[in-house]
């Protein structure tokens, strides 16, 4: 029988790189409070908040999402922590249910048309205003 493991995929920060909108994105198969207590060292000038953590069998695809999907800096994604936590649970999400697929969004045929003018437009000229008009989203 196959050994299944598990890992987390942590989220932490410093104050001054919060303030900056950056998260660090990390994975471990240790305790991950262990494994950022190890990052407060002496060459580290901030201490390491854990913003949130999740044990998860998918913690090494996650992570590798995280910063492929956020603007990213080695181990630092910017992001703020409302879209990453977002982020984390709608990737579990599909992983746990992957027979669930999301919906693709078709627009509606009136709004075909304005993309489709939009488009067409935009070959023409390099600048335009685009100004949609209310209410016609229950056409």
């Amino acid at each position: 029988m196959k050994e299944i493991n598990i890992g987390e995929v942590y989220l932490a920060t410093t104050e001054s790189e919060k303030d900056r909108g950056w998260i660090k994105c990390g994975m471990t198969t240790r305790n991950s409070i262990l494994r950022v207590k190890e990052g407060n060292v002496a060459s580290v000038r901030e201490r390491y908040e854990i913003l949130y953590r999740i044990k998860t069998i998918h913690y090494r695809e996650l992570e590798k999402h995280m910063h492929n999907t956020f603007e990213n800096q080695k181990e630092w994604i910017k992001v703020s922590y409302a879209e990453a936590y977002a982020e984390i649970h709608r990737f579990l999400k599909i992983k746990d249910n992957p027979e669930q697929k999301s919906l693709r969004y078709s627009p509606r045929p009136h709004q075909q048309d304005a993309i489709n003018a939009v488009l067409n437009e935009s070959k023409i000229n390099d600048k335009g205003k685009l100004i949609p008009s209310l209410g016609c989203h229950n056409i």
